[in-house]
């Protein structure tokens, strides 16, 4: 339900029509979280609980899981935002930024590099990285088909079943 809610105020933010005082795509600002594993595998909010400021472009949907296209005021550029770990959303009006780099963009590449998967033999394997990757490994792999586990203070383990491929 909560990933429907923040999915409306991001369409309302791109509507052209959301109301009679601001009749243009607007700003959002939100915090935006990612996974710690010391004592159990939990949301924390990124950069310190700073709010982001981001001109929302597309929403997009992969493999299930609800995505933001915009462009991020801070890092000057455009980035993807899983929607499930966007939290507190608010509308906060203002001409969007980054609309030249958006329409820059070949939609079908940036899709096919950014959301792709690929396909292979199943295998069960054990991976070990750097702690900076978990938000990656929890994007590709999830919470429920895999086990996560601390190695030491830099880096985690994880075990699960992956389509082994050469990407």
């Amino acid at each position: 339900k909560e990933v429907y809610e923040i999915v409306s105020k991001i369409n309302a933010a791109m509507s052209y029509r959301r109301n009679k005082r601001f009749h243009a795509p607007e700003k959002i600002r939100f915090k935006y979280t990612k996974y710690s594993i010391p004592n159990g595998l939990k949301k924390v909010e990124r950069r310190r609980g700073e709010w982001y400021i981001v001109s929302p472009y597309k929403l997009l949907i992969s493999e299930g899981l609800y995505y933001l296209i915009g462009y991020d005021e801070k890092m000057k550029k455009i980035l993807n935002f899983r929607v499930d770990r966007i939290k507190d959303v608010e509308l906060i009006g203002g001409e969007r930024d980054g609309k030249d780099e958006f329409q820059a963009i070949d939609m079908e590449s940036y899709l096919s590099e950014h959301f792709s998967m690929h396909h292979g033999k199943k295998e069960h394997v054990t991976i070990r990285a750097a702690n900076r990757f978990l938000d990656a490994f929890v994007d590709r792999f999830g919470k429920i088909n895999a086990v996560y586990s601390v190695a030491d203070d830099e880096y985690f383990v994880v075990k699960t079943n992956v389509a082994v491929s050469n990407q």
